[in-house]
């Protein structure tokens, strides 16, 4: 069973990611979290990325999505740290926020083993 919490548009904000990623750092059978339109900014993504680097190897998570959730740049090295350090992450949405390109293809060459809003993975 592949178990996921949809958060869309609940006004989670960044205290609510700060909170979600502390049980990010327990979790062991959420695959799939979605957070799109919730104005967690850069706080909010920095905490997420920051316990998905630190997650144990059992951590079950292979999907994220923080799609328009007014994050910059200011995020990009907790998420590059990320994506490098994370070995079941495999699908990572930042669809409609503001990091621009260059980030992007910084995150590309991260991420070889899987794809930032390419198709589900495994």
């Amino acid at each position: 069973m592949r178990l996921q919490l949809d958060l869309t548009h609940n006004h989670v904000g960044s205290d609510g990611a700060l909170s979600l990623a502390f049980c990010l750092t327990r979790n062991t059978t959420l695959r799939r979290l979605i957070l799109r339109h919730n104005l967690i900014v850069d706080a909010g993504c920095d905490a997420l990325a920051r316990a998905l680097a630190r997650a144990p190897a059992r951590a079950s998570l292979t999907e994220l999505d923080v799609a328009a959730n007014g994050v910059t740049a200011a995020a990009a090295p907790a998420l590059g740290a990320m994506l490098a350090a994370n070995t079941t992450l495999c699908r990572l949405d930042l669809s409609a926020n503001a990091l621009g390109h260059v980030r992007y293809a910084e995150f590309r060459g991260a991420f070889g083993r899987g794809d930032l809003t390419g198709p589900e993975c495994g």
